[in-house]
């Protein structure tokens, strides 16, 4: 509305500008053959002049406040900005110094770091999006971080997958699953399949459910027999996995891997995951990064992250840093392997 008056304003000013103009260029003419005397003209002119000045003054000060109003905009603008990173700088600050308190609270945890991710869908594929938030690492200690990455999977790969872990967990039919896993690396061996990171975590996960629920090392029984190494993926589909997990297969919220790397110094290092959701739809995963000493069986490990993230979800809810836990209060209490159970417990 303002830069509406602003316009007016120059348009009456060019007009008594060409107005003027034009009354003293007839004025000399006019005055001649007219009634009126020359002190008149002369009156006439000197206040249509008057006018005009005063118009382009009023012109300049409104384009004065109009810059002046744009400065205050842009200010404010970067006033929101930078309340906008303070507030995350604070969020972070908070974020790490729990982190800290539960890495020394907690002695084989070495790292916390927390991501965010999104899911996008087109006709064919599914995507995931993961963002690096925050996170708090122990001193003489090297644990890298995901800052940006995306995953796609094909909608057809995760049906199946989908379908081939729900016969395997809740009724221990491992066909599906086998029949799946045996396709897709005999392919490799043949080299009609080249697997990508999508493929490589769907094999993944079905191969990690297959050793859980039929207690057998496919390392040793499936990769020998059929006469090919494991495949190996340049992209890390740690979290990548514990998302399909819990998203797209709903096994659990938490989930846990073991490195896979070529660095000596990290063979002893397992990441837990768990997710959560906050009321605002935001879906945030947390990487907890501990110690194991080889010598544990499997029954340790589970005891162990079990212990591990009883704990660090005390820690988050005690400074009320979880909003909402996807409708789930207890990790017990919900996915594939506790309604298995609850189905077998029925007969």
């Amino acid at each position: 509305m303002k830069e509406k008056n602003i316009g007016k304003t120059k348009i009456v000013g060019y007009s008594l500008a060409i107005l003027s103009f034009v009354w003293a260029f007839l004025s000399f003419f006019l005055s001649k053959y007219s009634g009126l005397s020359n002190l008149n003209f002369i009156l006439i002119t000197v206040i249509l002049v008057i006018a005009t000045i005063l118009s382009f003054m009023i012109d300049l000060k409104n384009s004065e406040i109009n810059d002046l109003r744009e400065d205050i905009k842009n200010n404010i603008v970067g006033l929101l900005s930078s309340y906008d990173r303070l507030a995350k700088f604070e969020s972070d600050e908070r974020y790490n110094k729990i982190f800290e308190k539960f890495v020394n609270f907690e002695k084989q945890v070495i790292g916390v770091q927390t991501y965010s991710y999104s899911l996008s869908s087109s006709s064919f594929k599914n995507k995931i999006k993961i963002e690096y938030q925050n996170g708090y690492t122990e001193e003489n200690h090297d644990i890298n971080a995901i800052i940006q990455s995306y995953y796609s999977f094909q909608k057809t790969d995760l049906k199946i997958v989908d379908k081939s872990l729900k016969k395997l967990i809740i009724f221990s039919d491992s066909s599906r699953a086998q029949e799946y896993f045996l396709s897709k690396i005999s392919q490799v061996k043949n080299h009609s399949f080249i697997p990508k990171e999508e493929h490589l975590a769907l094999l993944s996960i079905v191969e990690e459910n297959l050793t859980k629920h039929l207690d057998i090392s496919l390392e040793d029984d499936l990769y020998n027999v059929i006469g090919v190494k494991r495949p190996s993926s340049k992209k890390r589909l740690g979290i990548a996995k514990a998302i399909l997990s819990f998203e797209f297969f709903q096994i659990s919220t938490a989930y846990s891997f073991g490195y896979s790397g070529n660095s000596k110094d990290k063979d002893d290092r397992r990441y837990l995951t768990y997710i959560v959701e906050s009321y605002t739809g935001e879906k945030k995963l947390y990487l907890i990064v501990y110690r194991i000493e080889n010598s544990k069986n499997q029954n340790e490990v589970s005891d162990l992250e079990e212990h591990i993230l009883f704990s660090f979800k005390n820690f988050l809810n005690n400074n009320n840093l979880i909003e909402k836990r996807l409708n789930i209060s207890d990790q017990s209490e919900w996915g594939l392997d506790s309604i298995a159970k609850k189905i077998r417990s029925n007969f």
